[in-house]
């Protein structure tokens, strides 16, 4: 009984893990967009040098193409 509870627990479960991990990658995407958007605008209100700027930017694609390597 307690075998087949724990199948069905973790059947439930990984029924959605497709469903949760398109919205983790959706929300990476986000995070890296709002990451750049962010640089861009420290760059515009004059808190960021052209320099540090694409320092950043080059920093945070670099990150994303590792996350997108990793999830292959």
């Amino acid at each position: 009984m307690i075998r087949r509870a724990y199948l069905q627990r973790s059947h439930f479960f990984n029924r959605d893990s497709r469903v949760d991990a398109d919205r983790i990658n959706a929300l990476f995407v986000e995070a890296f967009q709002l990451e750049h958007s962010y640089v861009q605008q420290c760059l515009v209100d004059g808190k960021f040098s052209q320099s540090l700027a694409n320092a950043l930017n080059e920093q945070i694609s670099t990150d994303e193409l590792v996350m997108v390597q990793s999830m292959e």
